[in-house]
C-alpha cells in the first residue's frame, strides 16, 4: 500500500518536472528566436524595420520584391509584390524593441508566399476546363463565358508568379483564344450573371495584375470591328494609350492579334499568344504614366475574408494515467482568435459498492486498483500577435477521475480523497510551424480536474 502511494507521488513529481523543463526550454527558443542582433546578423534572414507597422512591412515588402525571382520589367515588380500584402503580412514574424518593429522571414520561406497564388491557378484552371466540358456537351452560351472568364482570371494570376510560367501561359492563351472565336462566331451578348458575379473579388484583383502588367483585355463576345471605323475612332498615333485603357476592361479574356484593326496590330507588333502586352518603346513614358494614374483611379477594395482553418489534433496525456482524445478547432484567418473542443479518456470503466480514503487499513487491501478517467473542455485559440505560428488555446469543462481499490471481500471502494469530479480546466500551446492552414500542428498544455490532479499533454495532428 505505501509503495503504491510513493509511486503515485514519484510520477507526480516527475511529471511536473517535466512540465518546468518544457516551459523552460521554449522560453529560452522564444528568446533566442526573437534576438533583433541575431536576426539582423543572419545572411538568411530578409529583414526590414521602422517606427510603425506599415513601414516595416512596406520595407520587407521592397526586399522580398527583388529576391522573389520576377521575369517581368523591374519597374513592376514593386506594385506586383504588393499584391502579396496580406500573404506577406501572414508568412512574416515581427518583433517589437527599443519603440521599432523588425519584421522579418527566412530566406528558404520566399517560395511559400507564392502557394496560396499557385493553388488558386490551379483551381481556376480547373474551373474552366469544367465550364469547357459543359459547354461541349450543352452548348450553353454562358458556359462559355465564364470558362473564358476563368481563363482570363488564371493568365492574370500566373503572370503575377515568378519564375518561367510561358509554356503554361501560352496553353491558356490558346483555350482563351477558341472560347473567344467560339462566343463571337454567335450573336450573343454577355450577361454578366455567371461566374463573375459570383466572384467579383477574384475579377477586381485580377484586374489590379492585368493593370500593373499591361495585359490588355476585350469584350469576350464582341465582334472584331471594321478597320475603317477603327481608324476613325482611334489616332494610328497612340498605340500604348489604347494598350492600357483597354486593359481597365476587367470583364473579358485576352484579344488576339487577328481581331485587332490592321493599323493598331502594327503598331502594338505582339504575338497572339503574348500573356503580358508591353508598350511600344516610343511610349514607354506616357504608358507609365497612365499606368500609375489608372492604379489610382482604380482603389483595390478590401479583399473577401478568407475561409476559416479548421485543425485536429491526437492528444495522449499523462494525469497520471495515460489517457487519449483528440482536439478539434476553427481558426479564423481574419483574426486572431479561434474555438477548439478537446475529449479524452483512459477508456476504463469502475464501479464501486464502497467508499473509503487513502488512510484505510492496507491489511483490508488487496492492492488492486483500478482508475477510470475523461474529461471534455471547450474554449479559445489566440494567436500570438509577433509569433504567428505561436497560439494559446485555454479551455473549460467537466471531467472525473474515479480512483477505486479492492478489498480483501471481493469489493471494489472508491478512494474519496483521490478521487476528483467536476470542472475541468486545461491551458497550453499550439504550435504550426508553417501556419494554421494546410500544415502540422503540434500542440502541449497542462490539464487539471476540480486542481486534485494535475498532468501533462501533448499531441499531433494536421489543419486544412
Amino acid at each position: 500500500m505505501t509503495s503504491r502511494m510513493n509511486l503515485e507521488m514519484d510520477r507526480t513529481r516527475a511529471i511536473y518536472l517535466m512540465i518546468v523543463l518544457l516551459l523552460g526550454l521554449a522560453a529560452s527558443s522564444a528568446l533566442h528566436a526573437q534576438n533583433p542582433q541575431q536576426i539582423k546578423s543572419d545572411p538568411k534572414m530578409i529583414w526590414a524595420e521602422g517606427s510603425t507597422q506599415k513601414k516595416a512591412l512596406d520595407g520587407i515588402t521592397s526586399k522580398l520584391a527583388y529576391a522573389a525571382g520576377f521575369t517581368c520589367p523591374r519597374a513592376k515588380f514593386l506594385p506586383l509584390m504588393k499584391t502579396y500584402s496580406q500573404d506577406i503580412r501572414k508568412a512574416t514574424h515581427q518583433i517589437t524593441y527599443n519603440g521599432k518593429y523588425l519584421r522579418y522571414l527566412s530566406g528558404n520561406e520566399i517560395q511559400r508566399l507564392f502557394q496560396p497564388r499557385r493553388q488558386k491557378v490551379n483551381e481556376l484552371k480547373a474551373s474552366a476546363q469544367a465550364a469547357r466540358l459543359r459547354f461541349s456537351s450543352s452548348g450553353q452560351m454562358q458556359d462559355a463565358e465564364d470558362a473564358l472568364t476563368l481563363c482570363r482570371w488564371a493568365i492574370a494570376y500566373l503572370s503575377s508568379l515568378p519564375g518561367n510560367n510561358a509554356s503554361e501561359l501560352k496553353s491558356l492563351q490558346q483555350q482563351a483564344n477558341s472560347l473567344r472565336k467560339a462566343l463571337s462566331s454567335r450573336s450573343y451578348t454577355p450577361s454578366g450573371k455567371g461566374i463573375k458575379a459570383q466572384m467579383a473579388h477574384i475579377d477586381r484583383e485580377a484586374g489590379q495584375i492585368e493593370t500593373i502588367l499591361g495585359i490588355r483585355t476585350t469584350n469576350p463576345a464582341a465582334v472584331s470591328p471594321p478597320p475603317q471605323k477603327a481608324e476613325k475612332k482611334e489616332p494610328v498615333s497612340q498605340p500604348a494609350t489604347e494598350a492600357v485603357l483597354a486593359s481597365r476592361d476587367t470583364s473579358v479574356a485576352i484579344l488576339p492579334q487577328s481581331s485587332l484593326p490592321d493599323s493598331t496590330a502594327t503598331a502594338t507588333r505582339e504575338p497572339a499568344t503574348a500573356a503580358i502586352t508591353e508598350p511600344a518603346t516610343v511610349a514607354d513614358a506616357e504608358t507609365d504614366t497612365l499606368t500609375s494614374k489608372a492604379s489610382q483611379e482604380q482603389p483595390v477594395p478590401a479583399a473577401r475574408p478568407e475561409a476559416p482553418s479548421v485543425f485536429a489534433v491526437a492528444q495522449i496525456g499523462f494525469s497520471p494515467e495515460w489517457n487519449a482524445g483528440a482536439m478539434l478547432g476553427v481558426k479564423f484567418r481574419s483574426s486572431a482568435f479561434g474555438i477548439y473542443a478537446s475529449y479524452r479518456s483512459n477508456f476504463t470503466s469502475v464501479s464501486s459498492d464502497l467508499s473509503i480514503d487513502s488512510s484505510e487499513d492496507p491489511s483490508h487491501l488487496t492492492g488492486s486498483h483500478k482508475v477510470s478517467l475523461q474529461s471534455a473542455t471547450a474554449g479559445l485559440l489566440f494567436q500570438l500577435r509577433e509569433t504567428p505560428q505561436l497560439n494559446i488555446f485555454a479551455g473549460a469543462g467537466y471531467g472525473s477521475r474515479n480512483v477505486c481499490w479492492q478489498t480483501t471481500s471481493g469489493h471494489w471502494a472508491k478512494v474519496t480523497d483521490r478521487t476528483s469530479t467536476g470542472l475541468a480546466l486545461e491551458a497550453g500551446l499550439l504550435y504550426s510551424p508553417f501556419g494554421l492552414h494546410n500544415s502540422l500542428c503540434l500542440s502541449a498544455g497542462v490539464h487539471t480536474i476540480s486542481f486534485k490532479t494535475i498532468g501533462l499533454t501533448l499531441g499531433a495532428g494536421f489543419s486544412f
